[in-house]
């Protein structure tokens, strides 16, 4: 018998959690000296735990989903990382983490559907955003070590918002089954 949904996803949140903490530390580290290496740095990380997250949380085709969620990862960050050329606004800079390891994980953690999973997953990472632009407000130091440890448990809780959503549909508010009220 399969353990429940919201348990599978815990180990490829706690591996990719690891490997999305050290190498995005890693390159908060190295910005300082080159941006080039410091955004390669993150960027193999996040190729890393996304790998692990669809193999750890198990993903029937681990390398595809890890492709995939690799994928939608990098272009997620690119594409704020533009933005925020584009505009100067710092907000950009300080979402991309989450919203790149965050999109990741919502494609690489199974299960990945239905639809209403994945809008409470991503809801979680706005959520995350959120409190992640708060902190950098007040210490940009404090969120620096703590950005790469919310996407990804942030998506287990909503999973696990989800899995309790889903049970409470389906309790019987009387308590009777329906064969033995008729």
């Amino acid at each position: 018998m399969l353990p429940p949904m919201n348990a599978r996803t815990w180990p490829g949140i706690g591996v990719g959690t690891l490997i999305v903490g050290i190498g995005l530390w890693f390159s908060i580290l190295a910005l300082s000296t080159s941006t080039v290496t410091g955004l390669g740095i993150g960027a193999v990380a996040l190729v890393m735990a996304s790998y692990a997250m669809a193999m750890f949380s198990g993903a029937d085709d681990a390398p595809s989903v890890g492709f995939k969620a690799a994928l939608f990862g990098l272009i997620t960050g690119v594409g704020m990382f533009g933005m925020f050329l584009g505009t100067g606004n710092d907000l950009f800079v300080v979402a991309a983490p989450i919203a790149a390891v965050g999109l990741s994980g919502t494609y690489a953690l199974m299960p990945v559907h239905p639809f209403l999973r994945r809008a409470i997953r991503l809801a979680s990472l706005a959520i995350g955003s959120a409190i992640v632009w708060l902190v950098f407000t007040v210490d940009p130091t404090v969120y620096g070590l703590i950005v790469p440890l919310i996407p990804l448990p942030a998506i287990g809780l909503a999973d696990r918002v989800y899995d309790r959503i889903v049970d409470v549909v389906a309790e019987d508010p009387l308590g009777e089954s329906d064969e033995a009220a008729l």
